[in-house]
């Protein structure tokens, strides 16, 4: 075993525990006080988390949990910056991380965010998207109010192991979520029928034809079919299809 997988292996030992951490917390406020614990090791001066919770395709559930300036947060709120902000269009769209040393800020829109977050101490960083079928998408943003070639290569040092908090923390995000009834994330279970059902109306398939793969009476497929909808409160298979696989109740066959 070479020198570097050693180290590499010896990094990963050190902050395990911030895994464990989030596995077993159980708020969002106990989930602050951990991302505050591992920016501040991992040598970052602020961090925030954002995730979008597609309970309903209409009006998502949005979850921050803030570790930057509550003056420039309430600012960027108040300025609506959350549509012209690069690194929530780049983890919304992308699955790689975003350096912002690579974003170009000769964009207006960006030049005015990033000129702006300076201002509070907000200079450089880099930002982490997370996509979960099951679970919308969210990402992780760490920066620090230094620009320099020591803080770039620290960003590259330590981009695994925030990579890899990032998906902890949203693995426990979700798990709070669906927890919590004020998030409307618990919606009905499902029974293996009507997931059935629904997975081959994704396919295009009509009552009859499902009716004959599935070896059923078309009256049942539409019992099941009808009790989807009424548990996931739609108004048709469409919507009903749509709500199972946002809530994560459907998913593609392994």
């Amino acid at each position: 075993m070479n020198k570097s997988v050693i180290q590499n292996k010896t990094m990963f030992e050190q902050h395990y525990q911030y895994m464990v951490d989030l596995q077993s917390t159980n708020n969002i406020t106990e989930l602050q006080s951990t991302c505050n614990r591992f920016s501040l090791e991992q040598g970052f001066d602020n961090y925030i988390y954002g995730a979008r919770i597609s309970g309903s395709l209409r009006n998502p559930t949005y979850i921050v949990i803030n570790g930057y300036p509550d003056e420039w947060r309430q600012h960027y709120e108040d300025s609506d910056y959350l549509h012209i902000d690069p690194t929530v269009t780049h983890c919304f769209s992308q699955t790689l991380p975003l350096f912002w040393q690579d974003i170009d800020i000769k964009k207006i829109n960006h030049h005015k965010v990033f000129s702006e977050a300076a201002d509070f101490g907000i200079i450089s960083g880099v930002s982490i998207p997370v996509h979960c079928i099951r679970g919308g998408t969210a990402m992780l943003s760490l920066s620090s109010h230094q620009q320099d070639q020591k803080i770039q290569r620290q960003l590259i040092d330590r981009l695994a192991i925030c990579h890899l908090f990032a998906n902890y923390l949203h693995e426990a995000v979700l798990r709070i979520a669906e927890e919590n009834p004020q998030l409307h994330m618990n919606s009905k279970l499902l029974s293996k029928r009507e997931k059935e059902c629904l997975l081959w109306i994704t396919e295009g398939k009509t009552t009859w034809e499902i009716s004959k793969i599935l070896n059923i009476a078309e009256r049942t497929v539409s019992f099941h079919v009808n009790n989807a909808i009424q548990k996931l409160d739609v108004t048709n298979r469409q919507q009903a299809v749509a709500r199972a696989i946002t809530l994560g109740h459907i998913e593609p066959l392994i």
